[in-house]
């Protein structure tokens, strides 16, 4: 008898001690991904105050899963709390540097509103490696930047432009802002040193690497119109006309 009383204690311990590990591991885990799913759920059919607890609740058990952080960041931009959808992913970043979604959404989330230098500064500055290489392939392509033919003394640019992205662009050689001008043709440039800087953003507003040239104009001095192949060439802005 005192043999079975033993063996009961020892099977109890030993249940106790499993379960405690799965609840402080595995059922952790487990219980924020429930969680998680719930929250989706009460989004769609209860409203965002449910959804938010459980988030939050989800968030408790796991903080670094990246797909409730982001989900719940979303449901905060989405309710125009720009602000806490950028802390707790920002956070998340500190938190979970290896989260790849975490990076994209916040840059999304800058450029959408109109920090698109910050969104920048999120993508370029992740960790070399998986990291980085992962977030590139995402990212559009850097736009490339192609020198018009013109006649000595004059220049301009043009875009190879792909559908469904926009190109900011400077003079200036500084990082485009959301305030910079927009590229829709090519674009004449004065005599001197310009330094043309783009960045391409898609629709989601994840922008590319920025992609730079650098034009040395010499000024020309000419007082008349000038004859080229037989057609005349403008003094000031390199135009050919028959």
């Amino acid at each position: 008898m005192r043999k079975v009383l033993l063996a009961a204690v020892v099977a109890l311990v030993i249940a106790g001690i499993g379960l405690w590990y799965f609840l402080t591991t595995a059922g952790s885990s487990y219980l924020a991904d429930t969680l998680s799913g719930l929250a989706v759920w009460a989004e769609a059919r209860l409203g965002d105050n449910a959804a938010e607890t459980l988030y939050l609740k989800s968030l408790h058990y796991n903080p670094h899963s990246a797909k409730t952080r982001c989900a719940l960041a979303a449901l905060y931009e989405g309710q125009g709390r720009i602000s806490a959808s950028e802390a707790l992913l920002t956070e998340g970043i500190e938190a979970y540097p290896s989260g790849t979604p975490l990076y994209i959404q916040l840059a999304e989330l800058y450029t959408r509103s109109g920090k698109l230098q910050q969104a920048l500064d999120v993508l370029d500055n992740a960790p070399a490696g998986y990291i980085s290489t992962s977030i590139s392939s995402k990212r559009p392509s850097a736009p490339a930047i192609l020198p018009d033919d013109r006649p000595a003394g004059f220049a301009s640019f043009s875009l190879d432009t792909l559908p469904g992205l926009i190109y900011y662009y400077t003079l200036d050689g500084t990082v485009p802002s959301a305030d910079s001008q927009i590229y829709s043709a090519p674009v004449a440039l004065e005599s001197g040193r310009t330094e043309v800087r783009v960045v391409a953003v898609n629709a989601s507003g994840l922008p590319s690497k920025s992609a730079s040239y650098t034009f040395d104009i010499n000024p020309r001095t000419v007082s008349a119109w000038e004859q080229s192949g037989g057609r005349s060439i403008c003094p000031f802005c390199g135009a050919a006309m028959d």
